[in-house]
């Protein structure tokens, strides 16, 4: 049942079931961020776990863009989800809702911000990309050579 009083929802009317609110709660809120931080991790750990195995000397300069994406990525994703992942974790072991005031609000709201900054992250990070945005900020200023023309010779 939809209620159109109310300029916005509070929460999925699935979360009406018991057994979906958990199921909802658990595989898309909680379980996200500690995977996407130990798989990250693990990505870093094989890398270097393949040069030993490999007898090579592990040269981060070449994996230095890849680790960069990765941290920058992991690290956006956590900054986001980590605040409303805890509240959300502490609302499913009993922290009654409303608890927290506005910062319950706020969570919720930066949530989202995931979704429309990783593009910005990916970017950022391609050298190409981050040398034409500092020429495009930076006007440098053009310097104007005043050649002659045409010559004549007698």
């Amino acid at each position: 049942m939809y209620a159109y009083e109310f300029d916005w929802c509070f929460y999925p009317c699935y979360y009406n079931d018991g057994n979906l609110a958990l199921y909802d709660t658990i595989v898309n809120s909680i379980l996200p961020t500690p995977i996407i931080t130990i798989f990250s991790i693990a990505l870093i750990i094989r890398v270097i776990k393949q040069k030993q195995t490999v007898h090579r000397n592990f040269d981060w300069r070449r994996h230095r863009k890849m680790v960069i994406q990765l941290l920058s990525i992991t690290a956006l994703f956590l900054f986001f989800n980590f605040p409303m992942t805890t509240l959300v974790l502490a609302n499913a072991c009993g922290l009654p809702n409303g608890a927290t005031g506005q910062f319950e609000f706020y969570t919720y709201y930066l949530y989202h911000f995931v979704s429309l900054l990783i593009p910005f992250v990916c970017l950022g990070a391609l050298s190409e990309v981050r040398k034409k945005i500092k020429q495009m900020i930076i006007f440098q200023t053009m310097i104007n050579v005043i050649t002659p023309g045409n010559v004549l010779f007698r």
